[in-house]
């Protein structure tokens, strides 16, 4: 099952920020399996890359190897209503708390899933991705649907970096 989301702003709004630390804070690199490419997402997972790199704390560059960096697939799940999901692992390849400190994730969008939607649409694509990749710089679900991609919910990526975002990321880093 599916939530929609409407957006209200309220500029005293904390998302919850995960605790810990990371190998690269806030300027991790990304992998791109080939599944990016294979099912043509490839364009939707640069712009969410972009959408966070617009803050001059953030730097997340596209890597070639897998070695060390966050890594990104295009999957399908039998979990009804799951979009994305980022898991996060220490350098020994455990799985880590997200609280905790981790080197580097896996981050997965389902296909499958978004595609059952009845308003799949590019920007809705990019504002998933966006939303599993903020996860990768330790941000949290907003408590409340703010003006932000990081609400549960399948809703479209504001065309520019949210000022919500923009101080989330402050707070953090």
């Amino acid at each position: 099952m599916l939530t929609f989301i409407s957006l209200s702003i309220d500029t005293t709004a904390e998302a919850v920020i995960f605790g810990g630390s990371r190998t690269g804070n806030s300027r991790p690199t990304a992998w791109y399996s080939s599944s990016v490419g294979s099912h043509g997402y490839t364009s939707n997972f640069d712009k969410a890359r972009n959408y966070w790199n617009a803050h001059s704390k953030v730097n997340i560059t596209k890597s070639s190897t897998s070695a060390n960096s966050d890594r990104y697939y295009v999957s399908n799940t039998s979990t009804s209503g799951l979009l994305g999901i980022m898991t996060p692992y220490t350098s020994s390849g455990n799985r880590a708390d997200i609280h905790g400190n981790w080197n580097y994730a896996t981050f997965h969008v389902f296909e499958n899933s978004m595609r059952s939607t009845s308003n799949y649409s590019a920007s809705r694509v990019n504002y998933n991705i966006a939303h599993e990749i903020g996860h990768s710089i330790k941000m949290a679900h907003a408590s409340k649907a703010y003006h932000s991609v990081m609400p549960h919910g399948w809703i479209t990526i504001p065309s520019s970096l949210t000022v919500y975002d923009q101080q989330e990321i402050d707070r953090k880093w």
